[in-house]
């Protein structure tokens, strides 16, 4: 008997230790089925031979069930034969690959991992071999690509990719990057170079190695690097290759080999002749692509800004130009003066008469006429008269004694014009407002000082005389 208590709360427990199977006698739940010991104990059986208590369990067999013998039988032997078919496929895999046997114990142990974690569910077994297989090929460096895989099994890549990540990320396998210097021999041979197969393959290293240093090898397929190393090291060494037999040599489209081609082409490496790339280590390096495409991309997203900016500012000087001209033509005077202003545009269209310019050109002479004395001989007057188209220098005090004149002049003609209209205002009527305009403008006529209250129009009526 023992002390252990059961889920039905019993405490008498009966143990078998012939058959390793520990009972409830109450309610005759088996508590343990499987008992682990460390002792071997052997008893004697009927026929007199020996056997050893309990079973046997090998690293390869699952855990045991609490049904009977014969089922902890059968699941032993479908897990035996699901990691037979494993390895048999591995192998299979391997040998048509070149593969050495390292490689296929190392993926078989993959293999047994995924399947003790559920991995395989979902999965072709062809497609989790292969995936095993690859994981080794990039741990242990070898020359092997995804695509070969690809090809064997007959599946797509990223099929194979997925389930490639997929074991990385379960198991915790830290996969390092594909080399491109470990397959730049492999396509070498492909593209028949005949003798010089190794002086290109060379030759494409050392642009792989000078690639590796500008980071162009960063977040870029190993195919696409040797495929543009493979075609820079043909034409160095005078060997007419196209991109297009470089395409189906490294398996990658022509956009990416062209791609590598603009990326390695802005490196100083680029710059150098064959006998300096060989002979010449520099030791700069450069930014990565992806970090220079950022730089130049936010000094344009600056330019544009700025230049938005400035675009931004002239709508708005335009803008506020156009606000203040409307505000100052609908700005209204205030005061006393108030109710008059509109007198003022009516001053401004009808009293520039032709006084006015005559006006202006007698000013424009009057210093050449001051000059004129009265004792000389009348052909020098019709000379000098005769001349007055002539333009003259206009002296600074005599447009301000012009201006002046003319302002003040004006300013009396407008008072005197006010008194005038307000008596006109308050003795009209609504339906006589256009006789009233026209009275207006005949006043303002009227009113306007001529070249004859002025003193001036005798002296011009003399001069032209003469």
């Amino acid at each position: 008997m023992s002390s252990k208590a059961c889920k039905c709360g019993g405490t008498e427990i009966d143990t078998d230790p012939a058959r390793g199977v520990t009972v409830c006698m109450l309610c005759g739940e088996v508590i343990e089925d499987i008992r682990i010991v460390n002792e071997a104990e052997i008893t004697e059986t009927s026929g007199g031979g020996i056997q050893v208590i309990g079973q046997f369990l090998s690293e390869n067999d699952v855990r045991g069930g609490s049904a009977g013998g014969m089922m902890n039988f059968n699941i032993r032997e479908s897990r035996q034969i699901t990691l037979h078919k494993a390895r048999r496929g591995i192998t299979d895999i391997a040998s048509n690959m070149r593969m050495n046997h390292h490689c296929i114990d190392a993926a078989f142990k993959i293999y047994k991992m995924a399947l003790d974690r559920g991995l395989s569910r979902g999965n072709k077994s062809t497609h989790l071999l292969a995936s095993c297989l690859y994981i080794i090929c990039r741990t242990e460096g070898t020359q092997h690509i995804l695509l070969d895989f690809c090809d064997h099994v007959d599946a797509d890549i990223s099929v194979l990719a997925r389930i490639y990540l997929r074991l990385a990320r379960e198991l915790c396998i830290n996969v390092p990057h594909t080399d491109p210097s470990l397959l730049i021999p492999r396509y070498a041979a492909k593209l028949d170079f005949g003798d010089r197969t190794n002086a290109v393959s060379n030759t494409a290293l050392r642009i792989v190695q000078r690639m590796k240093r500008d980071w162009l090898n960063i977040g870029r397929r190993s195919s696409g690097l040797c495929g543009s190393a493979l075609l820079f090291a043909a034409r160095m060494h005078n060997f007419n290759r196209t991109i297009q037999q470089i395409v189906d040599v490294v398996k990658i489209s022509k956009a990416t080999i062209i791609r590598r081609l603009q990326e390695f082409e802005t490196t100083p490496t680029a710059q150098l002749n064959m006998k300096e790339f060989d002979t010449i280590e520099l030791e700069e390096e450069q930014d990565p692509p992806a970090f220079s495409k950022a730089k130049r991309m936010t000094k344009l997203a600056q330019y544009e800004e700025s230049f938005n900016i400035e675009q931004i500012e002239r709508e708005i000087l335009e803008t506020q130009k156009q606000i203040d001209e409307q505000l100052e033509r609908l700005s209204k005077p205030r005061g006393q003066l108030a109710k008059y202003a509109k007198y003022v545009d009516l001053e401004k269209t009808v009293l520039h008469t032709e006084e006015d310019d005559l006006i202006q050109k007698v000013l424009t002479n009057k210093k050449t006429k001051r000059k004129l004395s009265t004792d000389e001989d009348d052909e020098i007057l019709s000379t000098m008269v005769t001349t007055e188209t002539e333009s003259a220098p206009i002296d600074e005090n005599d447009m301000k004694w012009a201006a002046n004149y003319i302002e003040e002049q004006q300013a009396q003609l407008i008072l005197s014009l006010l008194d005038d209209g307000g008596k006109l205002t308050n003795n009209t009527n609504n339906d006589e407002d256009d006789n009233e305009q026209q009275n207006k403008e005949d006043d303002y006529k009227s009113l306007r000082p001529s070249l004859t209250t002025m003193g001036i129009g005798k002296l011009f009526i003399k001069e032209s005389c003469v």
